[in-house]
């Protein structure tokens, strides 16, 4: 199914604002839509977050794998104001970039005329590898980065830390690799337990995002595009 971010965001916005909460997080009602959309492969979606949290790392990778065939077709998940934003941003600073869940790899691609651009995702896409040859590929887990401390200047994460296990593993890795800056959006979305997606996390506001990110550091969070993006700045604390 083809569905661009905008209006993804439209849908989710009358599923998670306009209807009545005991509605929308009804078992009884969502299996209907979840039927139509995915067909058998529904089931997968709403037993998701019961089970997510005790799945081992293999299991949360194959269930991906497994549903991959039924997901929104679209070259990413990013509104085009958070795409634009973070060209933007990137674009005013020196360095290498590491994207992590990187997709489709159409913002990698467009961060790569400037930058050199390594992706690094759970599961990559064969297709993907030949598609962009300039790109360096690596497979691994946002949770447990194969790579040094400070390994690039710039670490960009899209709507990807909606999706891990281990929420704050995932953000400690990403200020162990990075050198001067971070990037990371995620959806706006209010949290049920029946959602067209494999999120487990959920973030409705920005001092959601902040209230999981603070550190002391500067940044930023603000909506952009419907969705909720982030900056922060590096700093090393002497020990």
């Amino acid at each position: 199914m083809k569905l661009t971010r905008e209006r993804a965001q439209i849908v989710h916005k009358f599923l998670d604002q306009v209807l009545p909460p005991f509605i929308r997080d009804s078992c009884w009602f969502m299996r209907i839509p979840m039927r139509l959309v995915y067909g058998e492969k529904y089931k997968e979606f709403m037993s998701f977050k019961n089970k997510a949290f005790e799945m081992s790392e293999a299991e949360f990778r194959d269930t991906y794998q497994k549903v991959a065939p039924v997901l929104m077709e679209r070259d990413t998940d990013l509104a085009q104001a958070c795409f634009d934003r973070i060209i933007s941003k990137v674009s005013s600073t020196n360095g290498t970039i590491l994207e992590v869940g990187a997709g489709l790899c159409l913002l990698a691609n467009a961060m790569s005329k400037t930058h050199s651009v390594t992706v690094c995702d759970l599961v990559i896409d064969p297709t993907v590898k030949a598609r962009y040859p300039h790109l360096h590929f690596t497979e691994g887990n946002v949770e447990h980065l194969p790579f040094k401390d400070r390994s690039f200047d710039i670490v960009v994460s899209t709507n990807t830390l909606e999706h891990v296990q281990h929420l704050h593993e995932a953000i400690s890795e990403m200020r162990r690799v990075a050198r001067k800056q971070i990037i990371i959006t995620v959806p706006r979305q209010r949290p049920y337990r029946y959602t067209f997606d494999l999120h487990l996390h959920f973030f409705p506001y920005p001092h959601s995002l902040m209230a999981v990110m603070n550190n002391g550091s500067p940044k930023n969070c603000e909506i952009v595009g419907g969705d909720i993006y982030y900056e922060e700045t590096v700093i090393r604390r002497k020990r």
